[in-house]
């Protein structure tokens, strides 16, 4: 309960109660202006001036011959160490980390659409070899609204920018038969590939191709430090850079390509993975977010209800308690209906917050049943079965070793039988 003294502020115990009724007019949105608009609209018949016909999208046209390589490591799923807090946010690990997973491939999707990047590849960590690094982390996500963060981070260690983007579903987006089948979340992903290609375009040519060649010394060195050592520094702020390149004709330099190539097909088989538990999930996934989509709508407006409800309750409760001196038994009656209002409305609140908890624990219900895994998969090479498994990130570190014996192998002078 709010105890207001009039008489401090110099407000006459009447206005309280007429500006009480303004605050729960605003805050309710009831108060309807008697004015008429002076925006002229037409007679809303006959030919109308031209419109856009269907959603407007962007006409990608990327003009250069340089095509960077983009990495999109599996997201940071943003899971909050602290259970009270996994609670509080309504969270379930298993289904964001799927989500992790998801919002890769959908972000390499829209990536491709532009037609602007060379291989766009979802890869389970930032330490493969690539021009250019889209990396993202779930901020929230309750198939009702969505909020990522994008970081870019070249191969130079150079961060070009970071963004956040954020979607609401409408509530009536399951009811458009037009929706049947698509992501609802799809307009998010589309803004990350608008945003990181408007990124490309401020980059040189020069700037472009000389990442393109760090990305081949800096792979090079992964296998032999020694033999490409000085041709990059780091400078000050972390961000490594171009010194001189080695010769052509460097059969070190030539022995790298097939490695390379090995490296980036490995990612390309990879990518049936991650495809595959795209559309695995995807029927349990899209139908977690048609069927809690309402849920989460009514919890947030129940949430709101229940903050604008306790505000009005306490400034009505207010109200009444600054008229309760008034003498006159029309303001005693008017300050004894205006404090019952506002003891209703915080009781009303108290049970709006009950009705927000009850649709949350049927979000958490829907949220439990979801989890990933990952394949194992069999590589030939060289004649050789090379057998991979465990996690993504595990299996390319089986390969990474792999390639590496491969490498060392071919080190030994040949012999002469």
């Amino acid at each position: 309960m709010v105890a207001v003294n009039s008489k401090n502020y110099g407000i006459a115990p009447g206005r309280w109660l007429g500006m009480a009724g303004l605050f729960v007019c605003l805050l309710l949105s009831g108060c309807q202006s008697t004015g008429r608009s002076s925006v002229a609209v037409g007679p809303g018949v006959g030919p109308q001036a031209n419109q856009p016909l269907g959603d407007k999208k962007r006409a990608y046209r990327y003009d250069s011959n340089i095509f960077l390589d983009v990495a999109v490591p599996v997201f940071d799923p943003g899971i909050p160490q602290d259970d009270a807090k996994l609670e509080e946010e309504g969270i379930w690990p298993q289904l964001r980390r799927s989500e992790a997973n998801r919002f890769a491939v959908q972000t390499k999707r829209a990536l491709e659409n532009t037609g602007a990047f060379g291989a766009v590849t979802v890869v389970p960590n930032p330490q493969m070899t690539a021009d250019l690094y889209v990396i993202g982390r779930i901020q929230e996500s309750n198939s009702e609204d969505v909020k990522i963060k994008i970081e870019l981070v070249d191969i130079s260690g150079q961060k070009w920018d970071e963004e956040v983007f954020k979607h609401r579903v409408s509530k009536g987006f399951y009811r458009d038969k037009l929706n049947e089948g698509k992501d609802s979340y799809e307009p998010v992903f589309r803004e990350i590939a608008d945003y990181v290609y408007l990124q490309l375009l401020k980059r040189s040519e020069q700037r472009k191709q000389e990442l393109k060649k760090i990305a081949a010394i800096r792979f090079a060195q992964s296998y032999a430090p020694e033999a490409f050592a000085g041709y990059l520094d780091t400078n000050r702020r972390g961000v490594v850079e171009l010194k001189r390149l080695p010769d052509e004709s460097d059969p070190m330099l030539a022995r790298m390509a097939p490695l390379r190539v090995q490296d980036q097909l490995f990612f390309d088989r990879l990518q049936s993975q991650y495809e595959g538990f795209n559309a695995k999930t995807d029927e349990s996934y899209h139908s977690w977010q048609k069927e809690t989509l309402p849920e989460v709508a009514a919890a947030r407006e129940a949430r709101n209800a229940a903050v604008v409800q306790g505000i009005l309750g306490a400034v009505l409760v207010g109200a009444a308690i600054a008229n309760s001196d008034a003498d006159s038994t029309s303001s005693q009656i008017l300050t004894a209906g205006v404090g019952i209002g506002g003891a209703l409305l915080i009781k009303n609140s108290l049970d709006k917050s009950a009705e927000a908890r009850v649709h949350k624990a049927a979000i958490d219900e829907m949220g439990a049943s979801l989890d990933i895994e990952m394949s194992p998969q069999v590589i030939k090479l060289n004649d050789e079965n090379v057998e991979l498994q465990g996690t993504a990130q595990e299996q390319y570190q089986q390969w990474q070793a792999h390639l590496h014996k491969i490498y060392q192998m071919e080190q030994t002078p040949d012999r002469q039988l």
